[in-house]
């Protein structure tokens, strides 16, 4: 059996700057919490720790809730400046091929947010 979704014939499909300003999360590290002042992604016990949606800053120190793994410092611009990403790598380091993206936030209207570092695109 084969479903297929299609949007209505008299919807627009979203334009690449309304893609591009979609949280994406591992959902099995952090939890989204939201009220009118704030939009948070926690992450997930028995981790400890937040990180602002809004602004990009490190809210609470994080700390990974998965045995072997470790979030990277600092946030970092994806390659297309479109995101900031939350990086997470294996403890001890090894290689940094072994990074697993495990956040993408929108990148606030204001552009720079402090404690970013600019992703280095692979030639």
């Amino acid at each position: 059996m084969k479903i297929r979704f299609e949007p209505p014939a008299d919807v627009q499909a979203a334009s690449d700057e309304t893609v591009s300003r979609e949280l994406a999360f591992d959902d099995t590290i952090f939890g989204e919490w939201q009220n009118a002042h704030a939009h948070r992604l926690l992450v997930k016990d028995p981790g400890s720790g937040s990180i602002s949606v809004d602004s990009g800053e490190i809210i609470d120190e994080l700390v990974s809730p998965i045995d072997g793994l470790r979030f990277c410092a600092p946030l970092r611009e994806s390659t297309d400046g479109r995101y900031v990403e939350l990086v997470m790598e294996p403890t001890p380091t090894t290689t940094p091929s072994e990074e697993t993206v495990v956040a993408r936030l929108p990148k606030p209207a204001q552009g720079e947010i402090s404690g970013i570092t600019e992703a280095i695109a692979d030639d």
